[in-house]
């Protein structure tokens, strides 16, 4: 008989908002650069009265960070994120720093409407939505955002081949020991990600960008197999 592994699919409300922060910082390269690289380009798509919507929102401290640090009047922004405890914490971080405008959406974002915008943020989001239903999220967004907003656009890719993928996988393990992850925990997370989180090649991403009416494109971060574009309509 052939022995079953069983590993719990990855869920990201067994987490708290310190355990999750520092695990996301410890798994994903260059996290907090990228938090502080899409707070900049914030500064350039946001003007008085704007709206700003952040999809796959979590704990909330991307969305916190913008508000903290923006100088433009009456800003509104909507956080979008499914799982409730995460919802939970972000209400406490929110009523804690004292901060206005926020509106927390407690939905999938495939099943809620958005409205216009001039700046709208997935930090690593997509990559877990279906993709049979992909192309319907981007969709969703291009048509959302007001002519000369911008889409901030974070994904973990695959590489173009075999070899790449290789290359990136075994960098990636590297910079995962470095930042103690035991070999063990390395293997149950990349189980517990199997039908949960989907990752395309970068070429991919960028089709389903222009089939969504994008034609302004630009990558602005890559780091081993996690890249940011920047989307304007």
């Amino acid at each position: 008989m052939t022995n079953q592994i069983k590993t719990r699919s990855w869920n990201f409300n067994f987490l708290n908002a310190y355990s999750f922060e520092k695990h996301i910082e410890r798994s994903v390269p260059d996290y907090l650069f990228t938090h502080n690289l899409i707070i900049q380009l914030s500064q350039f798509f946001l003007f008085e009265k704007s709206t700003c919507i952040d999809i796959g929102s979590t704990t909330g401290n991307l969305i916190c960070k913008i508000v903290k640090s923006s100088t433009k009047e009456k800003l509104n922004f909507l956080a979008i994120e499914p799982e409730k405890k995460m919802v939970n914490l972000f209400k406490k971080k929110i009523k804690k720093k004292k901060l206005k405008n926020i509106k927390i959406l407690n939905k999938s974002f495939e099943n809620c409407k958005i409205p216009k915008a001039d700046l709208i943020i997935s930090h690593y989001t997509i990559q877990f939505i279906k993709p049979s239903k992909r192309q319907d999220a981007i969709n969703k967004i291009y048509k959302s955002l007001n002519y000369g907003g911008a889409f901030i656009f974070f994904e973990k890719i695959i590489g173009n081949n075999s070899r790449f993928e290789n290359i990136f996988n075994s960098l990636l393990i590297d910079y995962k020991k470095f930042n103690n992850f035991t070999s063990e925990e390395i293997i149950n997370k990349s189980r517990s990600l199997r039908g949960v989180m989907d990752p395309f090649k970068d070429l991919d991403n960028i089709n389903f960008l222009k089939k969504s009416g994008f034609s302004k494109i630009q990558t602005i971060h890559q780091k081993i197999n996690f890249k940011g574009y920047l989307c304007i309509k």
